[in-house]
């Protein structure tokens, strides 16, 4: 299997930005990069995430959101990229339906 430069800069780039938030995360806290995209151009780089606690979500994004910047310039010191992105984080809605879904099957299973 080939992988192309988009892959090999996306898997560096999950990588990286995991080490960012395991670094922003306190002790009570669990955010985890569960996907991450970017633009053909290489411009711009979204990141999507799951927090646990779920209740803490609110207040990491705006967290996240004051502090790309600092992500950024964390990417750029932990990597050699040609063209360093703008990050974008959003909650992944499609990592929480599968674990609504799943908590709604382990339900039927004990009923």
């Amino acid at each position: 299997m080939e992988f192309t430069r988009k892959d090999r800069v996306l898997s560096t780039l999950k990588k990286v930005v995991a080490d960012f938030l395991k670094e922003e995360a306190g002790p009570s806290l669990l955010i985890t990069v569960t996907n991450i995209s970017i633009s053909k151009d290489y411009k711009y780089c979204t990141v999507y995430v799951s927090v646990f606690p779920e209740k803490e979500e609110r207040g990491v994004l705006e967290n996240l959101e004051k502090r790309k910047k600092d992500l950024r310039n964390f990417v750029k010191i932990h990597t050699r990229l040609k063209r360093l992105p703008f990050f974008d984080v959003k909650v992944d809605k499609g990592e929480k339906s599968r674990q609504k879904i799943d908590a709604i099957a382990q339900n039927d299973k004990l009923e």
